[in-house]
């Protein structure tokens, strides 16, 4: 049986509010990222429009998930990152595969 002193404690309760911290840094850069910014900022039209739609749904889902499992106690650090990762792939898969920087609607 593994004994834990209050030290421990208090260093458990610090690595998780780091690592917590680094997480919602993770998602507010992601609000800034250049292909975000081309989502929210390109006119578009047919089939491309709802390409984007459903790209933004899929990230406002990703962004609640995240924040609900980073501010409930306790907090699964290990599936919020895992949402941010997944978010962050997301937003990545977008700009790598020009859907909306191209505007082409693929």
């Amino acid at each position: 049986m593994t004994i834990f002193t209050a030290a421990d404690g208090q260093a458990a309760a610090e690595r998780l509010a780091t690592e917590q911290q680094a997480i919602v840094e993770s998602l507010l850069n992601l609000e800034d990222h250049l292909g975000r910014r081309l989502l929210d900022s390109t006119a578009l039209e047919g089939v491309t429009r709802k390409h984007r739609a459903d790209v933004l749904d899929g990230f406002a889902r990703l962004w609640a998930l995240a924040h609900q499992l980073l501010w409930r106690a306790p907090c699964d650090l290990a599936i919020a990152a895992a949402a941010v990762t997944e978010y962050q792939d997301a937003v990545n898969g977008t700009v790598a595969n020009g859907t909306v920087a191209n505007g082409d609607g693929a």
